[in-house]
């Protein structure tokens, strides 16, 4: 869901199971994580507490932390921390990832300044993983990238609903008309062209 400390705790007891289980460390070729912004409360909206641990609360993200730049790359880091510290340095890390929230609650109220805020989130996150390197954490095969592939979801799910509860605002195209871009899908066109050029 997101590397947060409380998830890299479970993850932690995870390795220690399998470890304690078959005598060997887990055998990972890659790690592929999801970095979906949400708050960490039992029994409430959001990430939920990860199976096992006791915790009633870990990070409490706000609507708008979820399309938080620094905090997207901050998850990242952390992960690639946690990955050096268990001898995983040498693995790709794949990242999956968008924004949960509707457009109405990033935007406090706005559907458009939250479609805005979606937009420039997906945009400094793509720079931010061309770019982010890290010689003491990041792959030392990949120029010591700290991901080296990632995936912006979601290509074309129906927006939020809020009488279903279901749904994701951040689709490139349009869920009725696969053929038509939406707001996010022409700023993501616009980006990969900029990159060819």
């Amino acid at each position: 869901m997101q590397p947060t400390p409380l998830r890299l705790k479970w993850l932690d007891g995870v390795l220690q199971a399998y470890e304690q289980k078959y005598g060997e460390r887990l055998p990972a070729d890659v790690w592929n994580i999801h970095v979906w912004i949400l708050p960490e409360r039992a029994n409430a909206w959001g990430a939920g507490i990860p199976v096992g641990l006791r915790a009633q609360a870990g990070e409490l993200y706000s609507w708008r932390d979820c399309a938080d730049p620094s905090v997207f790359a901050h998850l990242v880091r952390q992960f690639r921390i946690w990955m050096q510290s268990k001898g995983e340095q040498n693995k790709p890390l794949i990242v999956q990832y968008g924004v949960s929230q509707p457009v109405s609650y990033v935007g406090d109220g706005d559907p458009d300044l939250g479609t805005e805020r979606i937009k420039m989130f997906m945009l400094e996150t793509f720079d931010f993983l061309l770019s982010a390197r890290d010689a003491q954490i990041g792959l030392p095969q990949d120029d010591y990238r700290l991901v080296q592939r990632w995936l912006w979801r979601s290509l074309n799910e129906p927006p939020y609903d809020f009488a279903t509860g279901k749904g994701v605002d951040g689709a490139l195209f349009k869920c009725d008309d696969p053929t038509a871009l939406t707001a996010l899908g022409r700023a993501f066109d616009e980006y990969m062209r900029s990159l060819s050029e």
